[in-house]
């Protein structure tokens, strides 16, 4: 089986998740400090950038580059390029052995998925939740297309 298509819907799936939790979100959301030890948005959404980076160098053979975490609108904006090259990535076949498309499903896909939904719960935290009434299962999801606003 070629594992491509669903890689790929995982990755729009990710970014549709992404965009409903994240992208109107108000400005001061980044710096929200929900306290107990927990991670700022601005610190968990650059720890998902980080790992989006490390999984795109890893499929596409180069080093990773580590990069400090800057403001709420570039790390946003980030997500969506790391996302979109990662997309690419795999649309040109570069996941398609196992030794590929595993790890990529069960480390920094799984993790990313883990970590926009510790974004959307602090967002209510912060006072400002995510909009309901649509259903994940139902949302129009389209392959190659990570941004969704």
């Amino acid at each position: 089986m070629d594992p491509t298509p669903l890689l790929r819907h995982l990755i729009a799936s990710i970014g549709y998740r992404a965009s409903r939790a994240l992208l109107d979100a108000p400005k001061e959301f980044g710096t929200f400090e929900p306290g107990a030890g927990a991670g700022s948005p601005l610190r968990v959404l650059a720890h998902v950038n980080a790992v989006l980076g490390a999984a795109h160098a890893r499929l596409v053979g180069i080093e990773v580059v580590q990069t400090d975490a800057a403001d709420w609108r570039t790390e946003l904006d980030r997500t969506f390029v790391l996302l979109e090259r990662i997309d690419a990535a795999v649309a040109d076949g570069r996941a398609s052995a196992d030794s590929q498309w595993m790890p990529l499903l069960q480390g920094p896909l799984t993790d990313v998925l883990t970590h926009i939904g510790q974004l959307a719960m602090l967002r209510r935290l912060a006072g400002r939740p995510v909009a309901t009434g649509s259903s994940y299962a139902l949302a129009p999801i389209e392959i190659g297309r990570v941004r969704y606003a």
